[in-house]
């Protein structure tokens, strides 16, 4: 099978190997080779001794069985404080919880001098009034129905009877601090090499910190003969808790010369059906690594904005943008997508699809990076490119620009190389060319190509 039939928009995973072997025999090895990548790894801590007591108190106060409890843990109290009270209120059904302090005072009046001999005895008589009125108030409050769910639930709390409610490994918080240490000593005791505690990296050091409550690990710029330091750290990634929220990202490195053009076609590529095999059911794809119909659909979306007509909200069928323009606009794109093209500002196309359940294998995870690594130079390739969300969207490269057709189902593309349209918009000279010098012609040559291409599309 020919090269041209494999490469679709989108790359099959299987035929990976077969498409490098492609692109090395017609662009030779060198440059794919000096793609580098980097790699992002969630695992979730060990339980520490210490209890989330905001989190304990809500699951404790929603809890029926400890409702149950409670709703008769208030009756008898209740019942046994109006009991306590019946000498001074003898009117107050003991049925309906403690009297509340305005019954109380209009049944125990304040004492007043004139009525004591001396000022010392009406001193202890006011003292024992304020006492009494101290006590009512606060078990009037502490026993009314609205927050008694939850005086009662601290009571419990601080005097530790909360276990038979809730699982204690269920509010134990995370000792986030233990598991970054254990991911340090690893990197550098075990595999040898620089890493820091925090959120920066640089290009040869890798980097520890809590990501919430759960550890990341991100590696240093990594190139294509380094896969065996990816290997030990999903030895010691795969001998931690992970599930299908804790992220695996792969970051790979653009090469200089990759445009806005490039960066649209990087978003059709991904094997989306084969990746949805391997990372099976309990990867949350919908939530930080959406897939393709919803990146297309933020895209076309924010595309249509430009050439739309600010009155009328019409979009014409074919327009044109600058690449600049296209680049700006890409960076604001949500990264939450299993492709996710804002990584630009970095330098990088971050795929997030994986989650670091996938360090139990870490063959296959290296070869998932593998065909990674040969997508930029397959969107450096193409000349056209198909997005597709509730509109279709045709983009096709031109020098310097993207030419799009909204909702066209034929668009003539030029025959070009991709490379002959990027040398016309930006052609490299290292000095300035004469009238006398050969690159005058081989541009013109270029331009005359394609402008008679141009012609083609349009018609």
């Amino acid at each position: 099978m020919k090269l041209k039939d494999i490469l679709l928009e989108e790359i099959p995973y299987v035929s990976s190997d077969k498409i490098r072997q492609g692109l090395v025999r017609k662009h030779g090895s060198q440059e794919l080779d000096s793609y580098t990548f980097g790699i992002e790894l969630e695992f979730i801590p060990e339980l520490s001794y210490k209890v989330d007591e905001d989190r304990l108190l809500s699951l404790l106060t929603h809890d029926i069985q400890f409702q149950s409890w409670a709703d008769q843990h208030i009756q008898d109290e209740r019942e046994n404080l109006n009991r306590r009270w019946r000498g001074d209120v003898d009117s107050w059904d003991e049925t309906f919880g403690p009297v509340d302090p305005d019954t109380w005072e209009a049944h125990n009046g304040e004492p007043q001098r004139e009525d004591f001999d001396d000022d010392d005895s009406y001193s202890d008589a006011h003292d024992e009034w304020a006492d009494k009125l101290k006590d009512v108030k606060w078990n009037y409050k502490y026993f009314s129905p609205s927050d008694f769910y939850e005086q009662v639930a601290q009571n419990l709390i601080r005097d530790d009877g909360w276990e038979e409610y809730v699982n204690r490994e269920e509010v134990a918080k995370k000792d986030v601090d233990s598991g970054c240490n254990d991911a340090v000593r690893f990197i550098k005791g075990e595999m040898g090499q620089k890493v820091v505690f925090g959120d920066e990296t640089t290009p040869d050091t890798w980097a520890v910190s809590p990501d919430g409550d759960n550890v990341e690990i991100r590696s240093k710029h990594l190139n294509q003969s380094e896969f065996g330091l990816v290997e030990d750290i999903c030895s010691f990634v795969s001998n931690r808790n992970t599930s299908g929220g804790t992220s695996a990202h792969v970051h790979i490195g653009l090469p200089k010369d990759f445009d806005a053009f490039d960066l649209l076609a990087m978003s059709n590529l991904a094997d989306e059906p084969s990746i949805k095999d391997s990372v099976g059911p309990e990867r949350e794809l919908s939530a930080y690594s959406r897939l393709r119909d919803s990146l297309h659909k933020t895209i076309i979306t924010r595309i249509l904005q430009e050439p739309k007509d600010q009155k009328t909200g019409e979009v014409p069928k074919e327009f044109v943008i600058k690449n600049d323009v296209i680049k700006h606009m890409m960076r604001s794109i949500n990264r939450y997508h299993g492709t996710n093209i804002a990584s630009i500002d970095i330098g990088t196309v971050e795929f997030r699809y994986f989650s670091s359940d996938i360090a139990s294998e870490s063959r296959r995870f290296i070869g998932w990076i593998k065909y990674f690594l040969i997508l930029p130079k397959i969107a450096k390739t193409k000349n056209k490119v198909v997005l597709k969300g509730d509109r279709k969207l045709t983009c096709v490269r031109e020098p310097g620009q993207i030419r799009f057709f909204l909702d066209k189902d034929t668009v003539k593309v030029s025959d070009l190389p991709s490379t002959d349209i990027k040398a016309a918009a930006e052609p490299e000279t290292s000095s300035p060319p004469t009238e006398t010098d050969p690159r005058i012609e081989k541009l013109r040559r270029l331009k005359d190509k394609l402008k008679s291409a141009r012609k083609n599309i349009r018609t």
